[in-house]
């Protein structure tokens, strides 16, 4: 999917107990820089690429791709993204 952010477009993934569709989150997940655990409700990004440590997603939040990858609760979402297509 993606969504519009003030001028930009970005990849979204909402985060869910479904296999993602998108080809660029299944990459991710089968490189190990994501982990997957639907059972658990949650993803966890590895790797020496993030600069803040840990980062966390729960069922509901949305993945995001620009110039990085971001967690971002659903709440906050709605309020700053628009998106484009399904």
């Amino acid at each position: 999917m993606k969504a519009k952010y003030g001028q930009s477009v970005v990849e979204i993934w909402k985060i869910s107990h479904d296999e993602p569709k998108e080809e660029w989150v299944r990459q991710l997940f089968e490189s190990g820089q994501f982990q997957w655990q639907a059972k658990k409700t949650y993803i966890q990004a590895v790797g020496s690429w993030m600069a803040y440590g840990l980062v966390i997603g729960y069922i509901g939040d949305y993945l995001v791709k620009d110039d990085s990858y971001r967690v971002i609760k659903e709440k906050e979402f709605m309020k700053r993204y628009e998106v484009m297509s399904e």
